[in-house]
């Protein structure tokens, strides 16, 4: 059963009263708003502890602070000791390391290993080696040349061959008038014993016409020589032939 409706003017009445008390409601609001706007005096009231805490450095007391361009901005670290220290261009870079070396300096000369023709290698430890190796290199070099009276004037008179005796030089230069030396090698140098003489060994190689050649072997064209030779020592200190004491000879191969 549905409830009975509420007469108009009673209604009319109960409106009127719901309205009224919203006024009332609504005015208080309005009151208790500007209270707090105003803090009851009328001034700003200072932001909250919220506010304070998170609100920028401004223009405050704590706007320029030291935070702005303090010590932490462009101080010590910019641009400190490390940035270019004693490390940068020190003792290693160019140091008395770089050129040069201890070994530098003047090479002593190596030993002569042939004096003119003569090869002197197997005596080279031997001080008399530069003087006979030199005597025998103007003798053989002069037969070579064809120059017999020089070639004769490097044997001792007392000796087999006389440089002043016409018949013996003439001798000597029929006998080697086509011969040509080379390959000469000073194999040794001994004291002679005798005198005061120094045995000389010497090793080369003869080519001459037939012929020519050695005593049964007169047509021999190449003749390989073993000779010592003794040799005696002159006023003036040079060597001179006396004699040969062994003479070994074998054909060329």
């Amino acid at each position: 059963m549905a409830p009975a409706p509420i007469p108009r003017r009673r209604r009319s009445a109960l409106l009127a009263a719901i309205l009224t008390a919203a006024v009332v409601v609504a005015a208080a609001g309005v009151v208790a708003l500007v209270a707090q706007v105003t803090g009851g005096g009328g001034e700003p009231a200072p932001p909250a502890a919220s506010q304070a805490a998170t609100a920028a450095p401004g223009t405050g007391p704590g706007g320029t602070g030291p935070s702005g361009s303090g010590p932490s901005g462009n101080g010590p670290s910019g641009s400190g000791p490390s940035g270019s220290g004693p490390s940068g261009t020190g003792p290693d870079g160019t140091g008395p390391s770089g050129t040069g070396s201890p070994d530098d300096g003047v090479v002593g000369e190596p030993t002569p290993a042939a004096v003119g023709l003569v090869d002197t290698s197997a005596v080279a430890a031997d001080p008399l080696a530069p003087a006979v190796a030199g005597m025998f290199d103007r003798y053989f070099t002069a037969i070579n040349a064809r120059d017999y009276d020089l070639a004769v004037t490097h044997y001792d008179p007392a000796g087999v061959i006389d440089p002043g005796d016409p018949q013996e030089r003439q001798a000597f230069a029929a006998g080697v008038s086509t011969t040509t030396d080379s390959q000469i090698r000073l194999l040794s140098i001994a004291p002679g014993g005798d005198g005061g003489t120094v045995l000389a060994r010497i090793a080369f190689r003869s080519q001459q016409d037939p012929g020519y050649g050695p005593k049964g072997r007169e047509r021999e064209t190449c003749t390989r020589w073993d000779v010592t030779y003794a040799l005696s020592t002159a006023a003036d200190g040079r060597y001179l032939i006396l004699r040969a004491t062994v003479a070994a000879s074998q054909p060329c191969r």
